[in-house]
């Protein structure tokens, strides 16, 4: 677009974040490198703070959760001195949630209880129900302890088509996405499940929702965009996708 106002900088945080929800996460670092190349040294702090929100996000997408939640507090810091509520509870539920999946529970809270507070306070009702969904999720881990892997939307996605009989390319092409980025999500979800089989992860997924009912997945942070909670089922075995 060859855009060079720093306000219309704020795309590329945006679809770094949509990129991550994706597992895109290589993609997602690449628009983050092409944005602070065109940042000059008068950037405006909101623009700053979307892309440290859409860095921290990456980090924590990659497994980094620690690192991720630091940029996010940076974001959240530098969001403070703005008159930007909308932004920061954004990135307050982001923080969160990363902070959740971490099963850092007090951090989390704290996060998700100023976010609700603030979404509240202004009326954006739509942040205040995701800040809320965030809070019940945070309770029931509360309640379930530890039995149950937390897996982000793409990864239980890419799970349930695998534990059906699906190859990874055959992934990638129902989700429209690399059969490398299937391949590193593949992997993370592996260790998480404590598998090393797609066998054994097919196997692992279906004890789970005999035990539950359902499997229940954490969504990204930026899965700000989705609405209301989600689960996952997982498929017969033998399915194909094509």
């Amino acid at each position: 677009m060859s855009a060079a106002d720093p306000p219309l900088l704020h795309w590329y945080s945006d679809l770094a974040e949509a990129l991550v929800v994706l597992g895109e996460t290589d993609a997602a670092g690449a628009v983050i490198d092409e944005a602070r190349a065109l940042l000059s040294d008068e950037a405006p702090g909101s623009v700053l703070a979307a892309l440290e929100r859409a860095e921290g996000l990456r980090e924590a997408g990659l497994g980094r959760a620690k690192e991720g939640a630091l940029r996010l507090r940076v974001a959240v810091d530098r969001l403070r001195q703005l008159p930007l509520p909308v932004d920061l509870v954004r990135t307050l539920i982001a923080l969160g949630a990363v902070e959740r999946r971490a099963r850092h529970r007090n951090a989390a809270r704290t996060a998700l209880g100023e976010a609700l507070e603030t979404a509240t306070r202004i009326g954006a009702l739509p942040l205040a129900a995701r800040a809320g969904d965030e809070l019940a999720r945070l309770e029931a881990g509360d309640r379930d302890g530890e039995g149950r892997p937390e897996l982000t939307p793409t990864e239980a996605r890419i799970a349930e088509l695998v534990g059906g009989g699906a190859t990874n390319r055959e992934v990638a092409a129902e989700l429209f996405i690399s059969v490398k980025t299937v391949e590193g999500t593949l992997s993370r979800v592996y260790r998480k499940v404590g598998v090393r089989s797609r066998t054994a992860l097919a196997h692992a997924m279906a004890v789970a929702v005999i035990a539950s009912g359902t499997a229940s997945v954490s969504p990204t942070d930026d899965d700000q965009q989705r609405p209301a909670a989600q689960t996952v089922t997982v498929g017969q075995p033998g399915r194909r996708f094509t």
